[in-house]
């Protein structure tokens, strides 16, 4: 076979793949529906969850939200909400809901990760800030070869200069706010049938479910990892493989040992 017919073999086949995969994800989002038409949210949340693992969407997210409240399940609620609103930031049911699922839980006192910086703010400040700079070019050049009053020039040489720093800024302050969004995880309930109330999850002194507990939080509470110097957040597996990630609350006063059971990955995990 050539290097044209194999090129042609290779997009055939991504391209079967992607439409058994959208296949199958309808199949399960159809499956959901029923099953929550017919008043079995646990099958319901079931189905979409394996919707999700072949594709993500704000409504997929939203309906499992809507479930996991339904539930009672507030901590997973708070997560999907926020997964459908880094999909759709605008989407007014979705900012309602999620501020209402808070409320429930006792969390709205939290200053979370700010919503305006959003993983594509980053192209915006790129294209802003590149704009900026070959616009000041221009317009400099231009003022130069008119002959225009050095006074002139040199105003809006310092008003460029200010333009540039402004968008510099706002390029670095997105890039912090996308590092934050990264590290963020949602501390979630071990048992998803107890629906009697909110639970507290305990951060702990150690990896290790024999350690003391430092403190506790509540569940649906926003939590962000540290992270080691590779970009990796900084976890630790005991001898029978339980997984454990060091996180600290959103103001810092806070700081434990989480079982990776009870962290909601908000973007996903980074990879090792």
């Amino acid at each position: 076979m050539n290097f044209g017919g194999f090129l042609l073999f290779g997009n055939l086949l991504v391209s079967f793949s992607l439409v058994l995969n959208a296949q199958e994800k309808d199949r399960f989002f159809y499956n959901a529906v029923r099953s929550e038409a017919s008043g079995d949210l646990w099958a319901a949340i079931r189905s979409y969850e394996k919707a999700l693992a072949h594709g993500h969407s704000a409504n997929l997210h939203g309906n499992l939200a809507n479930l996991y409240f339904k539930t009672e399940n507030l901590g997973k609620s708070i997560l999907h909400y926020r997964k459908a609103l880094l999909l759709e930031s605008a989407n007014p049911e979705f900012i309602a809901n999620l501020s209402f699922t808070k409320d429930i839980a006792g969390l709205n006192f939290q200053s979370e990760t700010n919503q305006s910086f959003l993983p594509e703010s980053n192209a915006f400040w790129i294209v802003f800030m590149t704009s900026i700079i070959w616009s000041g070019f221009f317009l400099l050049g231009w003022l130069y070869y008119r002959q225009s009053q050095i006074r002139k020039i040199l105003w809006c040489f310092f008003a460029w200069l200010l333009f540039v720093a402004a968008s510099f800024l706002g390029f670095l302050k997105s890039n912090e706010k996308q590092s934050l969004l990264r590290r963020e995880i949602i501390a979630l309930s071990s048992d998803d049938t107890d629906s009697n109330q909110t639970s507290s999850i305990r951060l702990r002194r150690f990896a290790a479910h024999t350690s003391s507990a430092n403190t506790s939080v509540k569940e649906g509470e926003s939590l962000h990892v540290t992270m080691n110097q590779d970009g990796s957040p900084k976890s630790h597996r005991n001898s029978k493989g339980d997984e454990w990630f060091l996180v600290q609350t959103l103001d810092k006063r806070k700081k434990g040992w989480i079982e990776a059971k009870n962290a909601g990955w908000i973007v996903g995990r980074p990879h090792n």
